[in-house]
């Protein structure tokens, strides 16, 4: 069965969707952050905030660096005859 190809719009909102559906993020957000807050050091609200989009910024810079890695990883392997013969009789199955 051939993978359909996404637009890179899909792609996103596809991939935000099952960020925002995935109930890991919410379980972290509950049980880790908490302990880096402390009343005294301001609003408890506006430290979650903080830590929370430090998390997600974070997060999205180690998926672009994989994404380009990946990319790169992937042209390099698609120039080389061998590797596409390879995947072309169905990859490395038999390893």
């Amino acid at each position: 069965m051939a993978a359909q190809r996404l637009s890179a719009g899909a792609a996103v909102r596809q991939a935000i969707l099952a960020d925002v559906l995935n109930p890991k993020s919410a379980l972290f957000f509950l049980a880790f952050l908490p302990q880096f807050v402390r009343a005294e050091n301001g609003p408890v609200w506006l430290q979650l905030s903080v830590l929370g989009t430090l998390f997600v910024v974070m997060g999205l810079l180690r998926t672009v660096i994989v994404a380009i890695s990946a990319g790169t990883v992937g042209g390099f392997f698609a120039s080389q005859p061998g590797c596409v013969a390879l995947a072309r009789q169905g990859g490395w199955r038999g390893l």
